[in-house]
């Protein structure tokens, strides 16, 4: 059961890095 958690953190922590790296791409962009 613990294994299903951390797939499920990581998928979460990828999503907030790919959120993360489009705003500063926006960013840099302007």
């Amino acid at each position: 059961p613990g294994v299903n958690s951390l797939i499920f953190a990581i998928f979460q922590l990828s999503l907030a890095a790919v959120d993360q790296l489009d705003l500063f791409s926006r960013e840099a962009a302007l």
